[in-house]
C-alpha cells in the first residue's frame, strides 16, 4: 500500500476496463438507498465538453470559503492517481481509506451480483463516501455526454453548463445540436440550469429545454458578454459561470467580493494538469491538457505563445479529421515550435497513424529524453499539451526528475 499506483492497480485487478455502457438502471438499483439520502444534500452536476473540470475546481473552492460549505467533489479523468476523483472539502482521500472504501463497495457489488462498469463503480463509491462524510453540498463532474453519464442517477437542482464542442462523436454525434442535446440529459423537471455558451444557437436549444422542462435558465455568457469578450479567455468564463451558480446557493448577502473573484481568476490552481507549472534548473515546463479542436484553440489563444521555446503535443484516440483540425491550429499558433510524439495507453492515437498524420513535423520517439534534454536551458519555457492521458505520464516524470511545481 506505500504506492500510490496500487490504488489504480487494484482497480485494473478488479474493475472491467473503462467502457461506455449506456443506462442508468444497474447504477440506479445499486444505489437506491444512497440516492434517496442525497436528496438532503446541494447537488450540483457540470456537464460541458471543455471547461467542466476547471469549473467544478473553481465552485468547490467558493463552497470551501464559505462557512455553510461541507463538500465533496467529484472529477474525472484523474491524472495520477485514483484518488484525485475523491476530494473532500479540498483534500483528497487518504490512500488506505480509498483502499477500504473501494474494497467494501466491490464486496457489496458481489453481493448483489450488480455488475457495474469501471465508472459506475467510481461514482458508486463516491457517493456512498460522501453519505458517510456528511456532507451537505455535492459538486459532480460529469465523465462524458450527460443523459446517461453515472453522475445522472441524482437529480442535481443545479446544472452547470461549461461549453459544446465537438468530441466524443462515436457516443454523442457529429453535430452541436445531437452533443448538446445529449448533455441537457443532466437537466431535470423543474431544476435549474447556469450555462456560458458563446453560440446564440446553443443558448437557444439549452432555452427550449428549459421550456419544454420548466427549468430556470441563468445565460451566464449573455449578463457576462462584456467581460467575456474583453478577456477572451475560457479561464474566466469558467470561473463567471461557478460564481452564478454560487451566488444562486448563497444566503442574501455572501456574494462573491469582487476583489476576491479576481484573486481566483489570477492565482487559484484548479487540478493537475491545467496550465501546471514545473520548473528544475532555470527550466519551466508547463503541462496543460487540451483534448480536442476548441480546447486546443482555446488553450493557444489565451497561452503566451511567443514565450515558448518549444512544444511537445500527444493524442487520445480521435477521428483522424478532428486531428487534422487540430494540427491546423498547432501550426496556426506555433508554427515551428511543435513537435509530436506516441505514448503507451489503451486509449492513445496509433502511433503509425499519428506519425503519418504529422507528415513532415517533427517527431519525438522517446518523450522522457526529450524532457531530460531541455533540463538546464535557461529562461525557457517549454509547453507540453494535448491528451490529458499523455499529460498524466509526462508529469510523473517530471516529479521523478526532480521538478518542483511553482
Amino acid at each position: 500500500m506505500g504506492n500510490i499506483l496500487n490504488i489504480d492497480c487494484w482497480a485494473s485487478a478488479h474493475l472491467p476496463k473503462e467502457h461506455f455502457s449506456p443506462g442508468l438502471t444497474r447504477l440506479s438499483q445499486f444505489l437506491a438507498k444512497e440516492i434517496v439520502l442525497s436528496e438532503s444534500c446541494e447537488v450540483f452536476t457540470i456537464a460541458g465538453t471543455n471547461g467542466k473540470g476547471e469549473t467544478a475546481f473553481f465552485l468547490a473552492e467558493l463552497l470551501r470559503r464559505n462557512p455553510r460549505g461541507n463538500f465533496s467533489l467529484f472529477t474525472s479523468p484523474h491524472v495520477h492517481s485514483l484518488k484525485e476523483r475523491f476530494n473532500l472539502n479540498g483534500k483528497e482521500i487518504s490512500e488506505e481509506e480509498c483502499f477500504s472504501l473501494f474494497e467494501r463497495v466491490y464486496a457489496r457489488m458481489q453481493e448483489s451480483q450488480i455488475p457495474l462498469t469501471y465508472f459506475e463503480f467510481m461514482f458508486a463509491a463516491f457517493l456512498i463516501w460522501s453519505l458517510e462524510k456528511g456532507v451537505k453540498q455535492m459538486v459532480l463532474e460529469v465523465g462524458l455526454g450527460g443523459r446517461f453519464d453515472a453522475v445522472n442517477v441524482l437529480k442535481a437542482p443545479r446544472i452547470l453548463m461549461s461549453s459544446i464542442s465537438r468530441d466524443h462523436q462515436e457516443f454523442l454525434g457529429n453535430s452541436y445540436r445531437s452533443i448538446l442535446q445529449d448533455k441537457l440529459g443532466v437537466l431535470h423537471f423543474e431544476k435549474k440550469i447556469f450555462s456560458c455558451l458563446p453560440l446564440r444557437f446553443c443558448r437557444q436549444i439549452v432555452q427550449k429545454a428549459c421550456v419544454s422542462q420548466r427549468a430556470s435558465h441563468w445565460d451566464v455568457f449573455t449578463q457576462n458578454k462584456a467581460q467575456i469578450e474583453r478577456q477572451a479567455d475560457y479561464r474566466f468564463n469558467n470561473l463567471c459561470l461557478a460564481r452564478a451558480a454560487y451566488h444562486d446557493f448563497c444566503l442574501s448577502g455572501e456574494a462573491l467580493p469582487e476583489e476576491e473573484f479576481w484573486d481566483l481568476y489570477y492565482h487559484f490552481k484548479t487540478g493537475r494538469g491545467r496550465r501546471e507549472f514545473f520548473q528544475k534548473n532555470g527550466t519551466r515546463i508547463v503541462l496543460s491538457g487540451s483534448h480536442n479542436s476548441d480546447g486546443v484553440r482555446s488553450l493557444l489563444k489565451v497561452f503566451p505563445c511567443k514565450q515558448v521555446s518549444e512544444a511537445l503535443w500527444s493524442f487520445s484516440k480521435r477521428d483522424e479529421k478532428d486531428l487534422t483540425c487540430i494540427l491546423k491550429i498547432i501550426d496556426e499558433y506555433l508554427d515551428t515550435k511543435s513537435s509530436f510524439a506516441a505514448f503507451e495507453h489503451p486509449k492513445a492515437f496509433d502511433s503509425n497513424k499519428l506519425r503519418s498524420l504529422i507528415d513532415t513535423r517533427p517527431w519525438v520517439s522517446d518523450h522522457k529524453k526529450w524532457i531530460s534534454d531541455r533540463v538546464g536551458k535557461q529562461e525557457r519555457l517549454f509547453l507540453i499539451s494535448g491528451s490529458y492521458y499523455f499529460i498524466a505520464i509526462c508529469r510523473l516524470y517530471l516529479k521523478e526528475q526532480g521538478f518542483e511545481k511553482i
